[in-house]
């Protein structure tokens, strides 16, 4: 008998990050280079979130924001494809000479493009992509869209930052849980820092999806959620749970900053969130039904759906106060032993059970 060992490898998705941070939409000047550095940007969870920019090829692409028509023939044209795209393309104008408008690194690195000054219009929204392709297996792809707005006045290069690592990166989007709070900070780089801020706004916009894009309105702020909301005016931002809580139909948030510095530079950033839905549709059952203090009870956890699949379980106890929760197990399996307390005699001895039902990016639910 002939044996065939067949190695299956899981890839857990690379960040793709064509600016520093984890960057939506960014407010440049006419007369200011833009950059993107792949290369050093990115991180690949598989390599300690190093990442290797020489295992990938890239190709990038430039539309008007809703004005999709960098194809020709139904073919989306990269930059390379210099002939088509720089004579029709929908960012630049006409020209032979592309390096007018772009270069790469040294020695040709094109983890590495620098857009020129004055290469974009002025008061143009566009919207640069970035197709990274694996050298060795190029059915492994990921991508990476930002916004630049091109606006007369130098920008100051700031990021957004989500403090205590509470907003997960997955395929362009932090991610957002229903069960936590958002803590929003804004940090200078470079030659900003020896200016104050005299203006700091936040606003936050609402996403809906149409045709392949995410559109954006500006989220009403009334009396009613304004009280989930701390420093609208200042460098740190706090977004309350509940905002998301009550507002569930809502899939896409886009959090924004304006600034003005005491240089007079302005300019604005943001960064955009997907709702991390928790995992449903699942079920917990317990057998046996009844026992004490030395029966083995078997919990079977099953049928949970989740686009990031299930991470781990937390079962609870609780006797006379559900507010009163006792941790009893913590598991990675959907079925597992455990042990339980002995319950109130004046309520027959029972013992309520809660299971917590985490995904791969600490999105819960519980059941019942």
């Amino acid at each position: 008998m002939k044996l065939i060992l067949i190695n299956v490898i899981y890839r857990i998705p690379i960040n793709v990050n064509m600016i520093f941070g984890k960057i939506s939409a960014i407010s440049r000047g006419i007369d200011q280079s833009i950059i993107f550095n792949l290369g050093h940007f990115s991180n690949d969870p598989d390599l300690n979130n190093e990442f290797l920019s020489s295992d990938w090829i890239y190709q990038y692409y430039c539309c008007l924001r809703r004005q999709k028509n960098s194809d020709i023939n139904g073919i989306f044209l990269s930059f390379d494809d210099t002939m088509n795209y720089f004579m029709n393309s929908p960012c630049f104008e006409p020209q032979q000479d592309t390096s007018n408008s772009f270069s790469y690194g040294s020695n040709n690195d094109d983890s590495i493009l620098t857009i020129h000054p004055r290469s974009l219009k002025l008061n143009n929204i566009y919207e640069f992509k970035t197709i990274v392709t694996n050298r060795i297996d190029q059915t492994i792809q990921f991508s990476r869209t930002i916004e630049i707005h091109i606006q007369k006045e130098d920008s100051p290069l700031i990021i957004i930052r989500c403090q205590f690592d509470t907003c997960p990166f997955n395929d362009g989007y932090q991610l957002l849980n229903l069960n936590t709070d958002i803590q929003l900070t804004i940090l200078c780089k470079n030659e900003c820092n020896q200016y104050h801020f005299n203006m700091i706004v936040w606003s936050i916009y609402q996403g809906f999806e149409a045709n392949g894009s995410i559109f954006w309105n500006k989220f009403l702020i009334v009396n009613n959620n304004k009280i989930w909301l701390f420093g609208e005016n200042s460098m740190n931002f706090t977004v309350m749970k509940n905002l998301f809580q009550n507002n569930p139909f809502i899939n896409y948030w886009r959090f924004q900053v304006a600034l003005q510095q005491s240089n007079n530079r302005l300019g604005w950033i943001a960064t955009d969130f997907h709702t991390n839905q928790p995992p449903y549709n699942g079920t917990c059952r317990i057998n046996p039904s009844t026992g004490d203090r030395s029966t083995l009870f078997t919990i079977l956890c099953s049928e949970w759906n989740d686009d990031h699949d299930i991470s781990h379980y937390l079962v609870y106890a609780w006797i006379n106060n559900p507010n009163n929760l006792i941790l009893i197990s913590f598991t990675t399996a959907s079925e597992f032993e455990i042990y339980l307390p002995l319950g109130d005699p004046k309520s027959h001895l029972t013992v309520h059970l809660i299971v917590h039902i985490y995904d791969s990016f600490g999105a819960m639910t519980h059941y019942p």
